[in-house]
């Protein structure tokens, strides 16, 4: 099944490419279980640290489940199968401040656009997402909460690229969500909401740098934005 990589520059991008491949062809399935590695390694031709490198990748992208003492199975192919954001996310080592800017740079413009464009039906759609924050039960659901707020916000913007920009990348905002501890959840997300409800562009915006820079005071000189 698998094949000999002939190009050696970048291996772990090759291995890559080559899984790709083979799930794309139908050869790799959900539930697949992969030849260990030391003959997976053999098969492509490439050191066992650069194969390691890519495993560690379609970890993260959920697309192998690398079980200890157990081997490595391919997983349920999910939306962002070879999400080309994502992997280069992992790929090129960012971090979750990489994420942070992003949304900062986003979020902070978007929210001006939709202050002045929400209908109140629109508001009350987010009402109700920041109405469930109230007494969420566990992380995941935080998370879930979280990202379905502020991908309604962004689709509020009506800019379609942005959108779909915003959605490949909610995996990782998910993954960032995690490394917060989540103090007044609901009191930054309804604050939002007050300033979009005030037509005051400036004045929403104001409120979302803060709500990113509580969580995250390195990031106070975003106020100058």
């Amino acid at each position: 099944m698998f094949s000999e990589i002939e190009n050696k520059d970048k291996l772990y991008l090759r291995i890559l490419d080559q899984f790709q491949e083979l799930i794309i062809a139908g050869e790799l399935k959900p539930g697949h279980k992969l030849p260990p590695e030391r003959q997976l390694a053999e098969q492509l031709g490439v050191s066992r640290p650069a194969l390691k490198q890519a495993l560690s990748i379609l970890e993260a992208l959920h697309i192998v489940d690398c079980r200890q003492g157990n081997g490595n199975y391919i997983l349920p192919f999910g939306g962002n199968l070879f999400n080309p954001i994502i992997m280069g996310f992992y790929t090129n080592k960012g971090d979750f401040d990489d994420i942070l800017e992003f949304r900062l740079i986003i979020e902070v413009q978007i929210i001006k656009l939709v202050t002045l464009k929400a209908t109140e039906e629109q508001i009350q759609e987010l009402e109700e997402i920041v109405a469930q924050m109230e007494n969420f039960q566990s992380l995941e659901t935080r998370v879930e909460l979280n990202n379905r707020f502020h991908y309604t916000l962004i689709k509020l913007s009506g800019n379609s690229l942005v959108t779909a920009i915003y959605d490949s990348i909610l995996t990782l905002i998910g993954e960032q969500i995690h490394t917060t501890k989540g103090e007044n959840f609901r009191n930054y997300h309804q604050k939002i909401v007050d300033g979009i409800r005030s037509k005051n562009p400036e004045t929403a915006a104001s409120y979302m740098i803060e709500h990113f820079t509580s969580k995250f005071p390195n990031y106070e000189y975003y106020h100058k934005l």
